[in-house]
């Protein structure tokens, strides 16, 4: 059955200067990039079939997205998402599309059908570039950073002078009920880590001229817990730092995971919305 979406606005937007200025340790996760890429490449032919939040997530990118008439890079395009939207603010000449998986971009060529784009395979955790860019944005590609801190810096850097980086992505707090599933069956809590804000925030702490974000929630309907794991596969977002839940551990975390009486999960994103000026 066709997942069904609701969205929901429940966080605010917020000052970094009301942020504390706390120093904390440099962060990285452990996982590997080439899976990422396998993952995502194997999953190009099936990832707008089930990715109705990535496809919200967007369309709330659109509201935040400046005016520019500077160069604007796009970070994991994926099958052009937000990239159509960003072909109506921008123009074609402005627009520099990237993904690291070679059928991803051949899925956004497809899907844009636009010549005058520059398309580029690329890493967004290995931008080297400095004062290049008005504007820099991604959707739902931030939580894959091995190295979070450091990526986001290096894409700080790659801004001129009083440009914009925007991205959203879903943070700590995510998959509530798919983590009270597995402590009702006592199993470890197997979703890929994600982001915490104040460690993204801590980054821009100092060096930002302003830095805003909101928090929503999008919840998501599946008809069991099965069909969500499976729509994580099909999006390519299965790669995770833990090990992975399978044979009587799945069992298990089907029978203990809360059904509504039709069957149906509810699953929750928490979902960064972050923009920085430099």
């Amino acid at each position: 059955m066709k997942t069904l979406l609701i969205v929901f606005r429940i966080f605010m937007l917020q000052s970094i200067s009301q942020v504390s200025s706390s120093n904390s340790q440099k962060k990285s996760t452990h996982f590997s990039k080439s899976k990422i890429l396998r993952n995502f490449s194997l999953a190009s032919s099936s990832y707008n079939k089930v990715a109705q939040v990535q496809e919200e997530a967007a369309h709330r990118m659109e509201m935040y997205l400046p005016f520019t008439h500077g160069k604007v890079l796009e970070l994991g395009c994926g099958t052009g998402i937000l990239s159509q939207k960003l072909l109506k603010k921008y123009n074609s000449e402005q627009l520099q599309i990237s993904d690291l998986s070679m059928n991803m971009l051949h899925e956004c060529r497809k899907s844009l059908n636009d010549d005058k784009l520059e398309y580029l395979l690329l890493d967004a955790e290995k931008l080297k570039v400095e004062n290049e860019y008005e504007v820099i944005v991604s959707n739902f590609v931030v939580q894959w950073f091995e190295d979070l801190q450091g990526s986001l810096l290096r894409l700080f850097r790659a801004l001129k002078l009083g440009g914009s980086l925007l991205f959203s992505c879903p943070i700590d707090g995510s998959f509530p009920q798919w983590k009270n599933a597995c402590s009702q069956a006592a199993l470890p809590f197997t979703a890929h880590p994600l982001p915490k804000v104040h460690d993204i925030l801590q980054v821009f702490s100092e060096i930002a001229s302003t830095c805003h974000y909101e928090i929503y929630e999008f919840h998501t309907k599946h008809v069991g817990p099965l069909e969500f794991l499976r729509s994580l596969k099909s999006l390519g977002a299965g790669a995770t730092t833990c090990h992975k839940t399978g044979g009587v551990s799945l069992r298990r975390l089907l029978k203990a995971w809360r059904q509504d009486k039709n069957g149906q999960v509810q699953v929750t994103y928490k979902t960064l919305f972050f923009h920085v000026k430099k």
